[in-house]
């Protein structure tokens, strides 16, 4: 985890008066989107275990982090597909039982729901692999938004503080510049997230296809 601090050092020069707990709320509300549209920050949720007749389970994402989505799911040997709400419940019109998930969908950030209920004296646990976000108080973040895509993020917060109108700092046009290049980082981190760390024509009309 790395404190919101640490983005300072390239925030501030170009928002010159701006307290530090108002750069800090900029990154912390830019990482929170970063995070929403890209996926980046991963974690290897701990292995939860199911019991019998009971199809709702919570989530424990590590302190300062609220859960985005579920990116994949594992009972055992057998892939559990994630769905959204709507998905689930046309998938599952009546609620059926059985000893192995076929399906599951979040009921909210620290909850979520498999299908069928699970039923036996022995039953895998469900792995998981899912997607954070710092939470509205959070003070630090995941290291991955600072060790690569710290400029990104910086981009974004400076967009954002530059549009605030009256304020020493307001530049509407640089602000336009800044959020330029940090829907480039967006774009960028989802090609990343389709085709790794691959060889890849990264042009910039590439990247903004993903937008």
């Amino acid at each position: 985890m790395n404190p919101l601090s640490d983005f300072r050092f390239l925030v501030a020069p170009s928002v010159p008066g701006a307290a530090s707990v108002v750069i800090d709320n900029a990154v912390l509300r830019v990482c929170r989107e970063f995070c929403d549209k890209t996926h980046v920050w991963r974690y290897e949720h701990p292995a939860i275990v199911m019991v019998s007749g009971t199809s709702d389970y919570a989530l424990t994402p590590p302190v300062g982090a609220d859960v985005v989505w579920i990116n994949t799911a594992t009972q055992g040997t057998h892939d559990v597909r994630p769905v959204g709400r709507d998905l689930y419940k046309k998938m599952n019109p009546a609620r059926t039982t059985g000893s192995v998930a076929e399906s599951l969908y979040m009921l909210d950030t620290a909850n979520m729901r498999v299908n069928p209920t699970p039923t036996g004296a022995t039953l895998d646990p469900i792995a998981l692999d899912i997607v954070l976000r710092p939470t509205m108080t959070s003070t630090t973040v995941g290291a991955i938004l600072f060790s690569e895509w710290a400029e990104a993020i910086a981009h974004g917060a400076m967009a954002h503080l530059m549009a605030e109108p009256g304020m020493n700092w307001t530049d509407p046009n640089t602000a336009a510049y800044h959020m330029s290049e940090y829907r480039y980082g967006i774009a960028e981190a989802k090609r990343r997230d389709n085709y790794g760390y691959a060889s890849y024509n990264n042009t910039m009309q590439a990247a903004q296809s993903f937008l």
